[in-house]
């Protein structure tokens, strides 16, 4: 009886667990930063998505535009600063439902040593990114 007991609780336990999966605890070895749909920018040039803090090395991206599956599509990756110009980080070609890495030490900086990343790309299709740093 004792063994069944601790069965169903272990079984139980398990269940829990995966309900409970989150995209932070899905990417062992990640910290989930958040995610972010495009929004268009105010000239009209574009659309971006929100910041996302960095403390440097590498960030992974997981891009999502539902309506274009299979198709390729150029995110540009900056470094938001409030003082001058942004400064451009990355370019890249990447499909819906895909990931990508991208090293964004070199632009840690300001008094929070962060770099505030984030992304260009088309505003058609709804796209959204999902953060991990």
């Amino acid at each position: 009886m004792k063994f069944r007991s601790a069965l169903v609780t272990a079984v139980g336990m398990v269940a829990v667990s995966i309900l409970s999966a989150t995209p932070a605890s899905a990417a062992p070895g990640w910290q989930y930063l958040g995610g972010s749909d495009f929004y268009p920018d105010k000239t009209g040039a574009g659309c971006h998505t929100n910041r996302f803090s960095s403390g440097g090395g590498w960030i992974k991206l997981t891009y999502y535009r539902p309506g274009y599956p299979y198709t390729s599509t150029k995110i540009r990756v900056y470094e938001y600063d409030p003082d001058n110009a942004d400064d451009f980080v990355h370019e890249m070609m990447i499909y819906d439902w895909t990931t990508a890495e991208v090293y964004v030490d070199d632009f840690v900086d300001g008094d929070n040593k962060k770099a505030e990343i984030y992304f260009r790309g088309p505003c058609e299709g709804a796209p959204s990114v999902h953060v991990y740093d």
